[in-house]
């Protein structure tokens, strides 16, 4: 059964409010990774992310598959289809991007 956002899922899917701040999450690491520190708070800024069209659905063990489209809050319209694996994370690790509990099982590389 798929939920789109905004339905009464009992928080059983990520909302997608909880996938945009994984996803922004997800891109600031890279970005460090990629640059270094420097502003840290621009570039959390720059990398905050929208998320639309979020449909989830069970695939096993307490995990939900996400399909959805992200696009930057900052720059242009420009939308990208992604789908990810998300579960509930008991003690999700500091380091680890999560939102509500919910945490990616595998990120999908970009």
């Amino acid at each position: 059964m798929l939920c789109a956002a905004g339905c009464a899922s009992g928080g059983s899917t990520p909302s997608a409010r909880d996938v945009a701040r994984i996803e922004t999450a997800i891109t600031t690491i890279e970005d460090i990774q990629a640059v270094g520190v420097g502003d840290s708070a621009a570039m959390a800024r720059a990398a905050r992310t929208r998320v639309r069209a979020l449909r989830c659905g069970p695939v096993d063990m307490g995990r939900v598959e996400c399909a959805y489209e992200t696009a930057p809050r900052i720059g242009p319209d420009e939308w990208t289809s992604r789908t990810r694996t998300f579960e509930r994370a008991r003690r999700p690790s500091p380091s680890q991007p999560q939102a509500d509990g919910w945490v990616v099982v595998e990120p999908a590389a970009r």
